[in-house]
């Protein structure tokens, strides 16, 4: 099937000239542009908060290293156990994954 015959087909079953079915293909690829527009705005506005609980999420473990720390500190021999296992290795490890975090976040935020 040519084109010729595909358009003479489509006129003869829809009765619109070609100049109006132009602006009604204008009109529907203006619509999905606004809705491209308002997708792209949900999403980054939901990644910028799932970067937050992922910040709100990074404080809470990190509270509760140091409350394991400070519990451990009140049993019987637990500052001695503190000296040679504290908190700081492993604080030293998120506090490092942290900030990988922020650059990759800075990152795509530039993009």
């Amino acid at each position: 099937m040519s084109y010729a015959s595909a358009a003479d087909t489509a006129q003869s079953t829809d009765r619109r000239t070609e100049k109006e079915l132009l602006t009604d293909i204008r009109k529907s690829l203006a619509g999905a542009d606004e809705i491209s527009n308002r997708t792209l705005e949900t999403l980054n506005s939901q990644t910028e908060q799932l970067q937050r609980i992922q910040g709100h999420a990074d404080g809470i473990e990190h509270n509760l290293d140091q409350s394991e720390f400070l519990l451990r500190g009140l049993k019987r021999w637990g500052w001695v156990r503190n000296i040679f296992k504290g908190p700081r290795a492993n604080q030293q490890e998120k506090l490092q994954q942290m900030q990988q975090r922020q650059q990759q976040q800075q990152q795509q935020q530039q993009q």
